[in-house]
C-alpha cells in the first residue's frame, strides 16, 4: 500500500474510533441523561408549548419506568403535564433540586396532588438541567427538563447549510480533518469553538450540543 494511502486510512480509521467513542458516550445508555433537538419526549410541541404525558407509573411513555426521562424545551417555553382521565392513581410533578434522592424543601415548581383528567404548567425562563419527580411515586417517576437558550445568529456548526445542527455536522467536519473533503459548504460555520481552526474537536462539540451536553456553540 503506498505510504499516503496507508496514512490516509490511519487517519479515517482515528476519527472513526473517536466519532465512534463520542456517540456510545452520548448514547442512551450512558450516565448523563441527555435530550436532544427541542421537543424530544414531549407528546405534541406546537407554539413554545411541550406537552408531557403522565402514566400511572412513568412519564413520557412506558419506557421510563423507573427511569429518568429526558425533554428538551428552549427559554421560555412552557411545559404542561397530562394525566389521563383513565388512569387510576395520584401524582404530582415536582422540581426536585440538585438530587431527586435528597430533593429541595423549596421546589421550583410543585403541582400538588393531581388527580386523572388534570394537567400542571410551568413556563421556563432561564437556561439549564431541572429535575423532577413525582413525590407519590419517587423511584417511578423521574424526568429532567432541559431548557436550551435559543441557536445563535450564523448557525455556527451547521456545516451543510440546512438550517438545522446535527450529527451529520459532524461527521462532515471529520470528512474534511481526514482530507475526504476539499471544504465544506457552509465552511465559515465549521470553527465551533473559535480557535482558528476545524478539528475533531469541532465536530465533538457539535455532538454535545446536539445531546444537550452543552447549551450553545461557541460553548
Amino acid at each position: 500500500m503506498p505510504t499516503v494511502q496507508f496514512i490516509t486510512s490511519l487517519k479515517i480509521s482515528a476519527l472513526a474510533a473517536l466519532l465512534t467513542a463520542v456517540l456510545l458516550w452520548l448514547s442512551p445508555g450512558s450516565s448523563d441523561v441527555g435530550a436532544v433537538e427541542p421537543g424530544v419526549n414531549c407528546s405534541s410541541y406546537t407554539d413554545g408549548v411541550c406537552v408531557i404525558d403522565m402514566g400511572d407509573i412513568w412519564l413520557c411513555n412506558p419506557s421510563y419506568q423507573e427511569a429518568v426521562c429526558p425533554t428538551s424545551i428552549l427559554v421560555g417555553d412552557i411545559v404542561r403535564w397530562d394525566y389521563p382521565s383513565s388512569a387510576v392513581l395520584m401524582h404530582t410533578t415536582t422540581e426536585c433540586g440538585a438530587d431527586c434522592d435528597a430533593p429541595t424543601l423549596t421546589p421550583l415548581w410543585d403541582s400538588g396532588q393531581m388527580d386523572p383528567g388534570d394537567t400542571f404548567e410551568y413556563t421556563f425562563t432561564t437556561p439549564g438541567d431541572y429535575l423532577y419527580f413525582c413525590t407519590i411515586h419517587p423511584t417511578s417517576q423521574l424526568g429532567l427538563i432541559r431548557v436550551l437558550e435559543e441557536a445563535p445568529p450564523g448557525l455556527v456548526g451547521d456545516v451543510n447549510c440546512n438550517d438545522e445542527v446535527n450529527a451529520i455536522d459532524a461527521t462532515l467536519i471529520l470528512q474534511l480533518v481526514a482530507g475526504l473533503l476539499d471544504e465544506l459548504p457552509c465552511h465559515e460555520n465549521g470553527d465551533t469553538n473559535l480557535d482558528g481552526a476545524i478539528n475533531a474537536i469541532d465536530a465533538t462539540l457539535v455532538l454535545q450540543y446536539v445531546a444537550g451536553l452543552i447549551d450553545t456553540l461557541p460553548p
